[in-house]
């Protein structure tokens, strides 16, 4: 619980296959879509979102890029400014493996919740609204 309300992204409810919808889009040769499940592709050196299935509903594929990147790169500042909080109070290591310790179950789950976003892997899109709202109540909770 916290200050910021817990809302699921409509992607959790608009898409009839979830997955399978975003992960197997079509294909984009061997790297991205389809069966391999990737949505990232190498695109000059960089890695590329893969929204082949977005412009269903989002027209511009350009506007889709730019949201999924400030929505992730807004998750990845409120994770390291969550990371950097429990490093601080000693239960993370500098490369954020939980240390070892007993932990209040506000502190338990403070830490939880920092692991889940770190091990999701989609840096907030699988569901950006409560990914936010989950991280900056636990920021507020560790502060």
């Amino acid at each position: 619980a916290g200050p910021t309300s817990y809302i699921n992204s409509a992607h959790t409810t608009q898409l009839a296959n979830s997955c399978v919808d975003c992960h197997m889009q079509e294909a984009y040769g061997t790297q991205a879509g389809g069966h391999q499940m990737g949505m990232t592709y190498a695109y000059h050196g960089a890695a590329a979102v893969w929204t082949a299935s977005c412009v269903a509903c989002h027209t511009d594929a350009d506007a889709v890029h730019a949201k999924v990147e400030a929505a992730q790169e807004e998750i990845t500042l409120l994770h390291d400014s969550l990371g950097a909080i429990l490093q601080t109070k000693g239960f993370l290591t500098s490369s954020n493996s939980v240390v070892t310790g007993d932990y209040t179950n506000l502190e338990a789950a403070t830490i939880y919740n920092f692991k889940y976003i770190e091990e999701d892997k989609s840096k907030g899109i699988h569901n950006y609204k409560y990914a936010r709202a989950l991280m900056m109540n636990s920021i507020d909770a560790a502060k």
